[in-house]
């Protein structure tokens, strides 16, 4: 998934900057590049597709610590911490629960999440593996140039002092009701916050749902009250326009 490759080499790249050899192996997509400026060993394999070449990589290299991300990766690459002798770890989001098989997860040592939600989620059906919530270990982006925050609100279409309730996701699953229970509340929400936008960012199989659903409430109220601006690679930015996220 896009987020988690980010977040991935993102990792590699704190590690490789920090001094330690670091093997990336998986979809790289616009991260080769970076990655191997950076003097890190990355090879590109497509998931699913080049499953065997993936396990057999793994297999060759014997990596110290194993770190996977997403389910799918960590149900190919954690089993083979018994044959290497890895430590294997996993970081998972909110779209693996759908496809999150325990028994394929017992060789982890730890597993990561970005929320308390998603961590109760997790420990519930892996009650025998610590599960680690890393939100509250990352430091906030810095805000951007007030000047470029001016030129994302116009972007999006957000007024000027209009105050911005924001929310980001994969719309696929169980989030897009989330999602549509937030539009439908703009009617309840405008009476006490008038001029509020409610800004919903990221793509997904459903998103056209909420488009509906949205016209239908920005027309009810008059105003463009909810704004769909599709998938987003700047959610650091549209937090810091945000005063609810």
């Amino acid at each position: 998934a896009p987020g988690l490759r980010h977040e991935a080499a993102q990792l590699a790249l704190g590690l490789a900057a920090h001094g330690d050899e670091v093997l990336v192996f998986g979809p790289l997509g616009a991260w080769r590049h970076p990655l191997r400026k950076a003097g890190i060993t990355a090879t590109d394999y497509r998931l699913p597709g080049d499953e065997r070449e993936f396990v057999r990589a793994i297999q060759r290299e014997e990596p110290q610590i194993l770190h996977a991300f997403g389910a799918e990766a960590a149900h190919l690459a954690l089993p083979q911490t018994l044959l290497v002798g890895a430590g294997g770890v996993a970081t998972l989001a909110h779209e693996d629960l759908a496809r999150l098989n325990p028994t394929l997860l017992r060789t982890a040592s730890t597993l990561f999440v970005p929320c308390e939600h998603l961590r109760e989620q997790v420990s519930r059906r892996l009650p025998g593996i610590p599960v680690v919530c890393t939100g509250h270990l990352l430091a906030p982006p810095a805000a951007p140039p007030a000047g470029q925050l001016r030129f994302l609100a116009d972007e999006l279409g957000v007024q000027d002092g209009a105050p911005v309730v924001l929310m980001a996701d994969h719309f696929r699953h169980s989030e897009t009701q989330a999602a549509r229970a937030l539009i439908e509340a703009a009617p309840l929400i405008t009476p006490r916050v008038p001029g509020v936008q409610i800004v919903i960012a990221g793509g997904g199989v459903r998103l056209s749902e909420l488009e509906h659903a949205a016209i239908a409430v920005n027309e009810q109220l008059g105003y463009r009250a909810v704004l769909l601006p599709g998938h987003r690679d700047d959610i650091a930015s549209l937090l810091a326009l945000a005063g609810v996220a």
